[in-house]
C-alpha cells in the first residue's frame, strides 16, 4: 500500500487525471454529445445535475476552435461550477454521472465508461511517475516503440487496459520495457484456423516464424511425443493470456493433446500496441501479435479467428499491388508493406464466451529486416512526442531541414502512398499513427512502411481494379458482427469508403501533428493543411487518368464522416456511429481536379 499511496500524491497523479479530463471533455465537444452547453467567447458553460445535492451545476471550459475538423481545445480548465464557487475537476465519475442526462447515456454503458477512464488515470499516472529520463531519440526502434508513454492523442480511454491490475503493469505493460517470455503450445491443425503467405511452401512459413532455433525445438518435441507434424501448429501464447484465460478454458484439450505446451519462447519486448511483441535478441526475426483479453482504448484485443484467416491473403494481396505499381519506380520510395505472412487461431469445436479469439498468433515482418543500407525508422506516433529533455523529439530534424521542407517530404512520401492505394487500388487502410512507420535518412523522411492489415483494411468490390485475391478472404461471422459490427472488410458506398481512410489518416494522425506542430514549431495548422493540399493537386494533377477516382473518393469534399470514439463508449453498439464536420482539406480544393 504505500507505494499506491505515494503514487496518489505524486505529481504524476494530478497530471494523469488532467489529460484523461481533457481528452474526456474535448472529445464530447467535437462529437457533439451535449444536448445542452452555452458558449461565450472563448467559455463553453455545459449544464449538469448535481448527483448528492439535486442542484444545478455546471462544467466549465476555455476552449478554442482549431482548423483541423473545427475541432476546440481546452486552454483552461475544466472546473466544476456551483453558484458563485468555481472549483478544477477531480472526480471523473462525478463529471460523468453529473452530466449523464446532458450526454443522453445509457446506464449500464456509462457506469463501464467510468470503469475505463478510472483504469486509464491510474495506469497512465503510474507510468509518468515512473518515466525515464534518457531521450527517446538516442534510443533503437524497438525501445522507441515501447517506451512511447503517450497513448491514443484523442480518445479519453486511451490506456484503460482493463483486464490489467497495477502488478500486470510492472510485468508486461511497454512502457516499463520489461522482457517477456511467451510460451510455445502445439495445436492440433483440425482445431485451428490457418493463413499464410502463398509466396513460399508453407513448412518454410513455418519455419521463417519461428526462427531456426525455435524451429528445431518444435520439431523435436513434436518427435519426442511420437507426433506427427503435419497434424499440429505452432501457437505462441502470452503468459498472462495463460493465466487469466486460457489455463481456464483449454485444460480439456491439454489433457487430449488438441494443445499441447512445448515450452517458452526467446526474450520479447512489447511494443505500443501491449499484445505485438518483438524479439528482443534478433531484431531482424518476426514480431508476434498475441490475443489478449483485456480492453484497451475501448476495444477488445482478442484475435477473431476470421481476421486471422486474412491475414496472409491481405498481406500478399497488398505486397503485391506495391510490388507491380510503377508509380513507385524507384525503389527507394517503395512504401514497404510488413506482412503477416504466418497466423494461427485455435478454434475448438465447442466454443465458450471467453474463448473466442483467444488463442492466437499473427507472426508480422520485422521493420528491421525489411530497410535499406542507410535506413532508418520511426513510429510515427512518435513525431508527436514530447521527449524527456522538454524538447520535441523532432526537433533535431526541423532545426536540420526547415519546417517546410521536412513536412514536403512528409507528405510526399509518408502519407501520399495511402491515398494513392484508395485513388488508383479501391484499397483503404485504417492509416492513424499506431500503424505507420517513418523510413528516414538522418531523419529526412523517405518512404512508408505500413502494418496491421488483418482488420484494418476495407474495400467496396465494385471499385476494385483486382478482384483475385478476394477468394482467400473471409467476413466476419453473423455471431461476431452481432458483438462487434465495426468488424467487416466490404463498406456500403465510396464516401464511407474514403471516411474509413480519411478518418484514421487525417483526423488521429495528421491532425495531432497539425497542431503540434503549430504549438512547438510556429507553424500554423492553415499553413500545415494548404501544403498538405497543394502536395494532393500536384498529384492529380500529374495523374490525370484517375479523374473519375478522385471525384469517386473526394478527399476535398466540404464535410467528412469522423467516427465518435467517446460516445459509442456510453451509447448502444451500432455499424457505424459518426458525425459530419468540416474538412480541412476543403478551403483549399480550388484546382483539383474534382472542383
Amino acid at each position: 500500500m504505500d507505494k499506491y499511496s505515494q503514487l496518489l500524491s505524486h505529481p504524476a497523479w494530478d497530471q494523469a487525471r488532467e489529460r484523461v479530463l481533457r481528452q474526456l471533455f474535448e472529445a464530447l465537444m467535437f462529437e457533439e454529445a451535449f444536448k445542452k452547453a452555452t458558449i461565450k467567447g472563448d467559455l463553453i458553460s455545459i449544464p449538469a445535475q448535481g448527483i448528492r445535492t439535486g442542484t444545478e451545476v455546471s462544467y466549465c471550459c476555455r476552449i478554442r476552435e482549431t482548423h483541423s475538423f473545427a475541432r476546440h481545445r481546452i486552454i483552461e480548465g475544466p472546473w466544476r461550477v456551483e453558484g458563485d464557487r468555481w472549483q478544477p475537476v477531480t472526480d471523473l465519475a462525478q463529471v460523468l454521472n453529473e452530466l449523464s442526462s446532458n450526454i443522453g447515456a445509457d446506464p449500464a454503458r456509462l457506469k463501464a465508461f467510468v470503469s475505463e477512464l478510472r483504469s486509464t488515470q491510474i495506469k497512465q499516472a503510474e507510468v509518468l511517475a515512473q518515466r525515464g529520463q534518457q531521450p527517446l531519440r538516442t534510443l533503437s526502434f524497438n525501445q522507441i516503440e515501447s517506451r512511447l508513454t503517450d497513448g491514443h492523442p484523442y480518445h479519453p480511454s486511451f490506456k484503460s487496459r482493463l483486464g490489467f491490475t497495477l502488478a500486470d503493469s510492472a510485468l508486461y505493460a511497454p512502457e516499463y520495457a520489461p522482457i517477456v517470455t511467451p510460451l510455445l503450445f502445439a495445436v492440433k491443425q483440425s482445431a485451428a484456423v490457418v493463413s499464410a503467405t502463398a509466396e513460399m511452401p508453407f513448412s518454410d512459413v513455418i519455419r521463417a516464424a519461428l526462427g531456426e532455433a525455435i524451429w528445431d525445438l518444435y520439431q523435436q518435441q513434436l518427435s519426442s511425443r511420437a507426433l506427427n507434424l503435419d497434424d499440429y501448429l505452432p501457437l505462441p501464447v502470452h503468459p498472462w493470456q495463460w493465466d487469466e484465460v486460457l489455463a481456464l478454458e483449454c485444460h480439456e484439450a491439454i489433457k487430449s493433446n488438441e494443445m499441447i505446451y512445448l515450452g517458452q519462447l526467446q526474450g520479447y519486448l512489447p511494443q505500443q500496441s501491449i499484445r505485438t511483441l518483438a524479439n528482443a535478441e534478433h531484431v531482424e526475426n518476426s514480431n508476434i501479435k498475441l490475443s489478449m483479453s483485456l480492453v484497451n482504448t475501448s476495444t477488445s484485443r482478442v484475435l477473431a479467428p476470421h481476421t486471422v484467416a486474412n491475414a496472409g491473403g491481405i498481406s500478399d494481396w497488398l505486397a503485391d499491388i506495391v510490388a507491380e505499381d510503377n508509380y513507385w519506380q524507384d525503389q527507394t520510395r517503395r512504401p514497404i508493406i510488413l506482412k503477416e505472412f504466418f497466423a494461427v487461431a485455435y478454434k475448438p469445436a465447442y466454443s465458450s464466451q471467453n474463448g473466442y479469439g483467444a488463442a492466437s498468433c499473427i507472426w508480422r515482418q520485422s521493420i528491421q529486416s525489411q530497410l535499406m543500407e542507410g535506413e532508418s525508422a520511426l513510429p510515427i506516433s512518435a513525431l508527436i512526442y514530447q521527449d524527456h529533455d522538454n524538447h520535441p523529439l523532432i526537433t533535431p530534424w526541423i532545426d536540420q531541414y526547415g519546417t517546410h521542407a521536412w513536412l514536403t517530404e512528409l507528405f510526399q512520401q509518408v502519407y501520399l502512398p495511402v491515398l494513392h492505394l484508395l485513388w488508383k487500388h479501391g484499397l483503404a487502410l485504417e492509416s492513424h499513427a499506431q500503424n505507420m512507420m517513418l523510413v528516414h535518412k538522418q531523419g529526412m523522411p523517405q518512404r512508408v512502411a505500413l502494418k496491421d492489415f488483418h482488420d484494418g483494411v476495407r474495400f467496396k468490390k465494385e471499385f476494385l481494379i483486382d478482384h483475385s485475391y478476394l477468394e482467400r478472404l473471409a467476413e466476419a461471422p453473423a455471431e461476431h458482427s452481432a458483438v462487434n459490427p465495426n468488424s467487416f472488410l466490404e463498406t456500403l458506398d465510396a464516401d464511407e469508403l474514403r471516411d474509413f481512410c480519411y478518418d484514421a489518416l487525417a483526423f488521429v494522425n495528421l491532425a495531432e501533428l497539425a497542431w503540434f506542430m503549430e504549438q512547438n514549431f510556429n507553424y500554423s495548422e492553415s499553413m500545415f493543411w494548404e501544403l498538405f493540399a497543394r502536395i494532393l493537386k500536384d498529384y492529380q494533377q500529374s495523374h490525370p487518368d484517375l479523374n473519375e477516382r478522385f471525384k469517386l473518393f473526394n478527399v476535398f469534399a466540404e464535410k467528412v464522416q469522423i467516427e465518435q470514439l467517446a460516445s459509442r463508449r456510453f451509447q448502444p453498439e451500432i455499424r457505424q456511429r459518426v458525425i459530419e464536420k468540416p474538412n480541412p482539406l476543403a478551403p483549399y480544393r480550388a484546382g483539383s481536379e474534382h472542383e
